[in-house]
């Protein structure tokens, strides 16, 4: 495996020359313009297929000449890492964090066709090396909220045309009651509820002494809303009225957690953590009492979940050691009633109600799964980065043969670089 992948075929040629010619003079490199990161626009999709871009050659000089070159990466253009994933039924889209390559630069957030994973356009958002902050998208307004975790804000922009709208500052995660048009974030040391719209403060609580939030759910109809947060070496799951932020139950937790997710229709919460010993789902009540434990394994790492309300089914996502996979867990007799195996690990799970199937993110491979659960299989594979692993010349069918990382074999001619 070469140690850095490279996302353009160059295709270059000898040409014969005496030895005393003097070398070629290379063409001035155009240096782009630099693009603005308060409100960038989001980055409009090309014209999709190869664009060789043939430079004059000439008989002089004895070193190879670069002749053209052909794009192998995704049109709209790469974006790596993907994690965080919300999915916009209406549109038919689905909204992934990523990132782009390079230090100090924008957060990303990468739109794909739901049916058929081409990706739409790339938004460029606030700062988020590596790709940390969460997607919300409110369906209702045809909103996209993109959590940006250098500089704890949120970045706001049109569902459907992308167009950015507004920042919101000092958030670390947030949640959404779409319903009732409000948007809890939490950061600055405690909880806030803003109005969708000016987003102003509604209501406000401190959470702690000096609370680092991991997570944030809400339950609006039970009138909850559920916080994972680190005080000091310590993890706390605390609960807290919806309407009013009053503080209803604060419960220790033995380890850190990695997941969280409210079931309104039974009024209580999922938590997955690990203690010092493993990985445990906790299942606690609106008045944060732990209603059962469910040991997950001593090799297990990370396990995300997702949430199927009309099923009544619950998705653990877990990434252990050779046994990467997705648990399903019925929520009515609580047992396990399917697994099924995963190649790498789920780094985030998203349940498309609309179109009964599970989104699952591989952050280490640049792709999103789409799993079909009844048949209990991977049915697709998204990339949100292509670049090229090999390539090899048959001189004699006159063939260039380029294998690329979403697992495709192209063959072209190497005279007219059409795919055949």
């Amino acid at each position: 495996m070469r140690s850095k992948l490279v996302t353009l075929l160059v295709i270059a040629v000898v040409l014969a020359a005496c030895a005393d010619t003097p070398a070629p003079t290379e063409p001035a490199a155009t240096i782009p313009p630099a693009q603005p990161t308060s409100a960038p626009a989001p980055t409009l999709v090309p014209q999709a297929g190869h664009t060789p871009a043939p430079l004059p050659l000439s008989s002089d000089g004895p070193w190879p000449r670069f002749l053209r070159e052909i794009d192998f990466s995704i049109p709209a253009g790469n974006s790596y890492s993907p994690h965080a994933l919300a999915v916009h039924a209406g549109l038919g889209r689905i909204y992934a964090r990523t990132q782009s390559q390079g230090p100090d630069t924008p957060g990303r957030i990468t739109v794909m066709d739901s049916s058929t994973g081409r990706v739409l356009a790339l938004v460029e958002t606030g700062q988020d090396s590596y790709a940390d902050g969460n997607v919300v998208v409110d369906a209702e307004r045809d909103l996209v909220y993109a959590g940006n975790a250098d500089e704890a804000t949120v970045s706001v922009f049109a569902a459907d045309t992308l167009e950015p709208i507004t920042t919101i500052d000092g958030v670390v995660q947030l949640a959404l009651d779409d319903e009732g048009g409000r948007l809890y974030v939490a950061g600055l040391g405690g909880l806030r509820v803003l109005g969708v719209g000016d987003y102003g403060t509604l209501v406000k609580a401190a959470v702690s002494y000096s609370p680092r939030f991991i997570d944030l759910a809400v339950a609006q109809a039970h009138d909850r809303v559920y916080v994972t947060y680190a005080d000091g070496v310590d993890y706390f799951l605390g609960q807290y009225e919806a309407s009013t932020l009053q503080e209803v139950a604060t419960l220790p937790l033995p380890g850190q957690p990695q997941d969280l997710i409210p079931d309104p229709a039974r009024n209580r919460a999922y938590v997955s953590l690990r203690d010092s010993e493993q990985s445990l789902l906790w299942t606690v009540d609106a008045e944060a009492r732990v209603l059962e434990e469910l040991p997950l394994g001593d090799q297990t790492g990370t396990v995300r979940l997702a949430l199927d309300a009309e099923g009544d089914r619950l998705f653990l996502g877990r990434e252990a050691y050779r046994d990467n996979g997705i648990a399903v867990l019925d929520l009515r007799s609580g047992a396990v009633t399917a697994e099924i195996p995963l190649n790498s690990g789920p780094n985030d799970l998203a349940w498309d109600a609309e179109a009964g199937r599970l989104l699952v993110s591989h952050t280490y491979d640049h792709k999103i799964g789409i799993v079909d659960v009844k048949e209990g299989r991977v049915l697709a594979v998204y990339p949100t980065a292509l670049d090229l692993v090999d390539l090899e010349v048959d001189p004699e069918r006159g063939h260039v043969y380029v294998t690329d990382t979403g697992g495709q074999l192209h063959t072209l001619d190497s005279e007219t670089d059409e795919e055949l």
